[in-house]
């Protein structure tokens, strides 16, 4: 630790339950999956926020008793799209012993080329009420929460410290666009962009590669699928490499070939583990979490190469 330094700490209240932030570099602004909501509108959504001030910029709610299960910036041609995985049920989206549920599940495509900086837009301009009580705008489910209060002796606490009891959403610019969209048998629960121009989708045992006709992201286009024995709950790529995290058997590598059209498993887990996250190192190297307190790291010297000669084959 630093001795003599500090992190400035500014806080606001965005209401439900952040899931999950991702940080859009070209407008300089916050997605936040939200879960949790108690308007009647909606219980999930997805928000754009100027992380400066806590201004709502933009919206894109979720169909009545949908919630939103995960999200990832993807570019597809020229455009940049934010891919949406949700489930249509409040339900589980798997069963105990690791098989999906029978539920509906949506991949939804939203085009960030909108999205504008804040400081772009005159219209954004704050308030200094920030009484849950005085807003009367487009959102009256989202609550504010009482702010935390801090130790005299907290290494957290300082004076300079900016907190706010409501996100600011009196201005709003307008809505996240939804450009097309995918059901699924199962609960969407991870996506992932794929070699800058596919999007992958797991949806319970199912794992789907989509392209974009012409690089239209309007024209979404399933061009294979394969399935694992249980439900895949987490994705990550590194190179042409895919790893899929099953929850009860561990991670599997796979590979998509383009001129076949064709999903293959390369490697198998040599264990079953109950899955929690995985990160590729390299496209032979894999570092996996599991629900009972380990990590392991996976390898499989020579495997690039091997890629590479299917390729060319």
């Amino acid at each position: 630790m630093v001795h003599g330094k500090r992190l400035n700490a500014q806080k606001f209240s965005v209401g439900g339950t952040p899931r999950k932030v991702l940080y859009h570099s070209d407008s300089r602004t916050l997605l936040v999956m939200r879960t949790g909501l108690t308007g009647a509108s909606c219980s999930s959504d997805i928000v754009q926020i100027d992380p400066n001030n806590g201004i709502l910029l933009s919206r894109f709610k979720c169909e009545l008793g949908e919630t939103a299960k995960c999200i990832q910036i993807a570019k597809i041609g020229s455009e940049q799209v934010l891919i949406v995985g949700t489930s249509k049920s409040t339900d589980r989206p798997m069963m105990p012993n690791g098989e999906a549920e029978s539920i509906k599940g949506r991949l939804i495509v939203l085009s960030l080329d909108t999205l504008g900086s804040p400081h772009e837009c005159s219209s954004f301009i704050p308030t200094s009420n920030l009484s849950s009580s005085s807003h009367t705008g487009s959102f009256p489910e989202i609550v504010g929460y009482a702010n935390e209060d801090f130790s005299s002796n907290s290494m957290c606490s300082s004076p300079d410290d900016i907190c706010y009891n409501q996100i600011q959403f009196e201005q709003i610019a307008g809505h996240l666009r939804s450009l097309t969209h995918v059901t699924f048998t199962g609960a969407v629960l991870a996506v992932y962009p794929y070699l800058d121009r596919y999007v992958l989708a797991a949806a319970g045992n199912t794992l789907s590669v989509f392209g974009f006709v012409n690089e239209n992201p309007h024209r979404m286009k399933k061009y294979a699928v394969s399935r694992t024995r249980f439900t895949i709950t987490c994705l990550k790529t590194y190179g042409s490499q895919i790893a899929a995290g099953d929850c009860r058997d561990g991670v599997l590598f796979c590979s998509y070939h383009e001129n076949l059209r064709k999903l293959e498993l390369i490697y198998a887990d040599p264990a079953q583990r109950l899955v929690g996250d995985v990160v590729l190192l390299d496209c032979e190297t894999a570092v996996v979490s599991d629900r009972r307190g380990s990590i392991s790291v996976l390898s499989c010297p020579g495997l690039e190469e091997f890629l590479k000669v299917q390729k060319r084959t």
